[in-house]
């Protein structure tokens, strides 16, 4: 009984390395997937998995068009055998397809062979339909053993999973709850995870409706439903890992980045136009009468875009970098409007704010501009601040301590009334604002910003 015991225990070890080790490599942490796309964008790529599905992917396929939407259909091999027009229709359409496997079979237990065999078996069969190669894979349930990635590997197919997932092939949900787990997640880059076929009986009906509620709202943000996530997901990444000069950079900044990623997901912190990422927090910086903000009032913080600010600062010389990051923020400051208006994690907002030691001209932005007390939490904010400037600028800290006594970190905040009216749908008044603050920083070089 003991050797049994002892070879469960033993196979058990094994399956562990096998499959959930897999999992936690390449699902968890993408190592070798991709899940989303450009955070700086505001483009989104729905993907749609299970079918082709004779009832359901047509009504996809129509609600697709009606709004414009290039999307990723993630195909089983046998329903693509069984349903070549349909699959031609999709591809006809403008869309992309993959492969979800041959006979959408979970990967945790399928043997190395059975693994390879899903893999070129999947290819196969969706490349007799379309004439083309297939470079998209995504495993059903996500699930990745050690030999998976080996077989995509060698069939040129790139996993692709997701950075939301509406859960939408649950039996019973309802249709506001499948618009309300997209919504609740929705960020730019995004890749979505859908289904056209699958499921509880009748759950595609629910994705149709659910997109037939949100499309027309992140439209009316500004956002472009195409299939740039998943086909320039590689570009992105490689962006997001950094290139800088400076050997003690590299060595921190994936570290940063898994610090980043952990602190937005801790704080509901979602990217939302090329300059900021957004979250909605409660005001405790004291009364501002003139704009009804008291302490406890929701309030949506400002988090800039370390990857845009990385990419600016390598513009030379300092007032064309000025002059551009200022054409930036007053673009995102639309896009911070809209999000106030339109997306309900942020529609109680009263008022913007952020601190930053970049802040020159934004007062010409619309934002009023204080000091920040000299207290224990603000110095260890402004230190905060310093090691972000230092990790992304080219030069690094060499960068930074030059003219650092000048640099402190300043509180900037807008009303919502004054956010809305400047940079609302038909406002007018940004350009001529980013006109003077141009013309500010033409004539006065800050020191934050200097070659």
């Amino acid at each position: 009984m003991h050797d049994v015991y002892l070879a469960i225990a033993i196979f058990l070890a094994l399956w562990v390395l096998y499959a959930p080790l897999a999992e936690l490599l390449f699902h968890v942490l993408h190592i070798t997937s991709i899940h989303r796309g450009d955070e700086l964008k505001r483009d989104v790529t729905l993907t749609f998995d299970d079918g082709p599905d004779p009832e359901y992917t047509p009504q996809m396929l129509d609600l697709l068009d009606a709004h414009r939407v290039r999307a990723v259909f993630f195909l089983i091999g046998e329903k693509a055998t069984r349903y070549p027009e349909l699959v031609r229709e999709i591809l006809r359409r403008g869309h992309l397809v993959g492969s979800h496997t041959a006979h959408h079979r979970n990967a945790w237990f399928l043997t190395p062979w059975q693994t390879f065999r899903e893999v070129r078996m999947a290819a196969a069969m969706i490349e007799r339909v379309t004439h083309e190669p297939v470079v998209w894979f995504r495993p059903p349930w996500g699930r990745f053993n050690l030999f998976l990635p080996l077989a995509l590997r060698s069939s040129g197919q790139t996993p692709v999973l997701w950075s939301i997932a509406g859960r939408d092939w649950l039996k019973g949900l309802q249709i506001s709850a499948i618009a309300e787990r997209i919504a609740k997640r929705f960020h730019n880059g995004a890749v979505i995870l859908l289904h056209d076929s699958g499921g509880a009986p009748g759950a595609p009906a629910n994705t149709l409706r659910a997109l037939e509620q949100i499309l027309p709202v992140y439209r009316e943000m500004g956002f472009q439903f195409t299939a740039d996530p998943v086909l320039y997901a590689m570009k992105a990444k490689a962006k997001r890992n950094g290139s800088f000069p400076r050997v003690s950079q590299r060595l921190i900044h994936p570290l940063w980045r898994v610090w980043e990623k952990l602190f937005d997901r801790l704080y509901s912190v979602y990217p939302m136009s090329r300059m900021f990422r957004l979250s909605l927090v409660s005001w405790r910086l004291g009364p501002r009468p003139e704009a009804g903000l008291i302490d406890g009032v929701k309030v949506v913080e400002i988090h800039l875009q370390n990857l845009a600010v990385q990419e600016l600062q390598r513009v030379k010389p300092v007032e064309r970098m000025a002059i551009r990051g200022l054409r930036e923020v007053r673009d995102s400051l639309h896009d911070v409007a809209l999000a106030l208006l339109y997306d309900k994690r942020f529609q109680e907002g009263q008022a913007i704010f952020g601190m930053t030691m970049i802040h020159r001209g934004m007062e010409n932005l619309g934002f009023h501009v204080e000091d920040i007390p000299d207290t224990l939490l603000n110095r260890w904010i402004k230190f905060l601040l310093s090691l972000i400037m230092s990790l992304y600028h080219p030069e690094g800290r060499k960068r930074f301590t030059h003219g650092l006594e000048a640099m402190h970190p300043r509180l900037m905040w807008m009303s919502r009334e004054e956010l809305i009216t400047r940079y609302g749908p038909g406002a007018a008044k940004s350009l001529r604002a980013t006109q003077q603050a141009m013309a500010e920083v033409a004539t006065s070089q800050p020191p934050d910003m200097e070659p």
